[in-house]
């Protein structure tokens, strides 16, 4: 999943936009309502950049996987 973070960040910044946020998630069958995607915008843009911090998400995704 980082993979896919990366290839949409060619700054390596760490942070995605919103767009490339949810075709990944789509990628991994991962289709969120526009509620939903709004809540998980808010949770993890808490600094409201406009960005999503990748590894941030992906801490969070793994230890709800667990």
């Amino acid at each position: 999943m980082r993979r896919g973070f990366r290839k949409h960040d060619p700054t390596g910044s760490g942070a995605v936009s919103p767009t490339h946020f949810r075709n990944i998630l789509r990628q991994y069958n991962v289709n969120l309502s526009e509620d939903e995607f709004y809540h998980m915008m808010s949770y993890y843009d808490k600094g409201m950049t406009g960005n999503i911090s990748y590894n941030d998400f992906i801490s969070h995704f793994l230890k709800a996987v667990q």
